[in-house]
């Protein structure tokens, strides 16, 4: 009866935010392959720029791996925080809201640091990518969702050993 009156909890331990973050960063490297071959062969590369814009999608790629990796504390925070939560919808708006709002800053960062006079600016960019950065974050978490219910439909298909008493006959 006790049982029925708790609400209902959505694990995020450890193990979960390490699926996580590691889906975070795998959608957000296929987002970044898929924009540089589209920005390759849409606009074509000079001569001998192909290793360049191959080295930089590599370091974009290893970029938000590291950035991935320091925002982890902050998601698992927020995912044990929404524990009790019902629903993934809400687990996973929140974390596209969480992703979208972390990115803003540094691809502003990213921008100024890459214009030419080094000023302070804001490009409407800056936006689709935090939406961009977002659908990885929430990509993430449905993947999380999804391996925590493959992990407990494993646990539950295990058949469970029974710790028998110790019997007086020796």
């Amino acid at each position: 009866m006790k049982d029925e009156l708790r609400p209902v909890v959505t694990p995020f331990d450890g193990r979960d935010n390490v699926v996580y973050t590691l889906a975070t960063w795998a959608s957000a490297a296929v987002f970044i392959t898929a924009f540089w071959v589209v920005q390759t062969t849409a606009f074509g590369v000079s001569e001998g720029g192909e290793q360049l814009a191959v080295f930089i999608a590599i370091a974009m790629i290893a970029a938000t791996f590291v950035l991935v990796c320091l925002g982890a504390p902050v998601s698992y925070l927020v995912g044990r925080r929404m524990r009790r939560v019902p629903g993934m919808l809400a687990h996973v708006a929140t974390f596209w809201v969480l992703g979208a709002v972390a990115s803003v800053g540094v691809l502003w960062l990213i921008f100024v640091a890459l214009s030419p006079a080094r000023s302070p600016f804001f490009e409407p960019v800056i936006l689709l990518g935090a939406a961009v950065c977002g659908i990885c974050t929430a990509i993430g978490r449905l993947v999380a969702f999804g391996s925590r219910r493959g992990h407990n439909k494993r646990r539950q298909s295990r058949p469970r050993t029974v710790a028998r008493p110790p019997s007086g006959d020796i």
